[in-house]
């Protein structure tokens, strides 16, 4: 399993930590080829969260039959304007016959029960790893948003009132 992270604490804590084969600096000039480097074959499952070049540098480098997950766009800073940098190796989606999908949690509302029992039993064997960045007084949840969006936090951002 391949990871991308903003700075060297997070990357080296999805390596040494959560487990990760490796983890990139999604921050680099040359990402599309270090995402080639760490698995020349191509990817067969992609889950972003970020969008943007990171997404179309994982579009350059799946393979056949590659499922991509949206769940997220924090690098358009979800502004409704069109973001600036759009993808541009969509076309492989159809050249390697692979889809690309939305995923929300909430349609998985009925299988809620099912994952919380195996996410707490995974943390309890230590299979599931968390870190929670945790500022106090609702002053600082402007600060926590902030964190997001730069970068600042390490895991789950919490603001504790």
């Amino acid at each position: 399993m391949i990871g991308t992270a903003g700075s060297a604490q997070k990357r080296s804590w999805v390596r040494d930590v959560a487990g990760f084969d490796d983890c990139l600096d999604h921050y680099a000039d040359d990402i599309l080829r270090q995402i080639r480097a760490a698995n020349r074959d191509g990817y067969q499952v992609v889950f972003d969260n970020v969008g943007g070049e990171l997404l179309d540098a994982c579009l350059f480098n799946i393979a056949e039959r590659a499922r991509v997950v949206l769940c997220g766009s924090i690098s358009t800073g979800y502004k409704p304007q069109r973001p600036d940098v759009g993808i541009f190796y969509y076309q492989l989606l159809t050249m390697r016959r692979s889809r690309m999908e939305g995923f929300l949690v909430t349609d998985y509302a009925e299988r809620f029960a099912e994952a919380r029992r195996d996410l707490l039993t995974w943390a309890a064997d230590g299979r599931l790893h968390q870190h929670y960045d945790i500022l106090e007084g609702l002053e600082q949840a402007p600060v926590a948003l902030n964190h997001l969006f730069r970068g600042g936090n390490l895991g789950k951002q919490l603001v504790k009132l």
